[in-house]
């Protein structure tokens, strides 16, 4: 079974879907609490500064999601949980993972051979990576400097 963090599947929520972290989580425990996203949880402790599982992961009821925040709680012992969820329910969900059209720009450009700071000015690939998107630099995610830190983020994965 696919699992992944309930946290690291939250920082998925919002990129995906453009929420804030606390909307994006408020998002999971809801799919979670209705049992479309199957969740489970490990009793850790604290060893040191690093956590410990202790006992093997138990599956999370969905009813349990409708009257506690799971992923934030701790028992009556004191203990606290690792909380995964199941990376399939959640791709399922979610939707096939699509690029952001700034990003979709960038890459289409940097293929294209356009090396910002190399040979052409970031100030123009910039303007023509708006262009390309038909928005304005007050248009959120559009800003040279947003664009130049997607820029370099995604020419490393090139």
């Amino acid at each position: 079974m696919d699992k992944k963090s309930f946290y690291i599947a939250a920082k998925e929520i919002r990129e995906r879907l453009g929420f804030s972290p606390g909307a994006a989580q408020a998002k999971l425990r809801e799919l979670c609490a209705s049992g479309v996203v199957r969740s489970w949880r490990q009793p850790f402790s604290m060893a040191g500064r690093e956590p410990q599982g202790e006992g093997p992961p138990e599956r999370i009821e969905p009813s349990a999601w409708r009257t506690n925040e799971i992923d934030l709680m701790t028992d009556a012992d004191g203990c606290s949980y690792f909380v995964d969820v199941s990376t399939v329910d959640l791709d399922a969900q979610l939707g096939p993972m699509k690029q952001h059209p700034r990003d979709a720009a960038i890459t289409k450009r940097l293929k294209a051979g356009d090396r910002p700071g190399k040979n052409i000015l970031w100030k123009v690939f910039c303007d023509r990576i708006r262009k390309d998107c038909n928005v304005s630099s007050s248009v959120r995610g559009f800003s040279n400097e947003t664009i130049e830190d997607a820029t370099k983020r995604l020419f490393r994965l090139t």
